[in-house]
């Protein structure tokens, strides 16, 4: 996975910026691609965070706008391969578990992964959809933290 940029995204005001920082931190997220969505009336400024720095300037809470915001700006910066770590800011995700799911999603050819929250499948066991067909509702991927394929256009929040 080293020769495929990951880039981090979560959205916060400035009463959970530490928390933020150190959710992307935590998942292994380097500092020139790191993104912080914030919003108003509280926002994060731009030297109070390790990375970026993007303000939804509204009060509307709409967390798919804020996503989007940070993949418009993500996407600005690439025109090949690469994964986003959308999580929430109170979210952890080791950097091996983000190693080990960014690889799950590459080596399948998905264009979407999470991690299996509610243990459900046996230790390197992967559950691979192709289709919408229903499966337990504790298996689908939960939004609070998921890598998807950012080259992939289709993919929006």
């Amino acid at each position: 996975m080293s020769n495929i940029p990951l880039y981090g995204i979560t959205c916060a005001p400035a009463d959970r910026v530490i928390e933020a920082q150190e959710a992307l931190q935590h998942a292994g997220v380097e500092a020139d691609h790191a993104v912080l969505v914030t919003t108003q009336p509280n926002p994060v400024g731009s030297e109070d965070f390790y990375g970026t720095v993007i303000l939804f300037d509204s009060e509307e809470i709409n967390i798919s706008k804020w996503w989007d915001l940070g993949m418009e700006h993500i996407r600005s910066l690439n025109d090949g391969t690469f994964d986003v770590l959308l999580i929430e800011s109170d979210a952890r995700m080791s950097s091996e578990d983000v190693v080990t799911v960014r690889a799950a999603m590459r080596d399948n050819n998905c264009v979407m992964a999470g991690a299996d929250w509610n243990n459900l499948l046996s230790p390197g066991v992967n559950h691979i959809r192709r289709d919408n067909s229903r499966w337990h509702t504790n298996g689908r991927i939960p939004g609070v933290a998921y890598i998807f394929a950012g080259e992939v256009p289709e993919l929006r929040h």
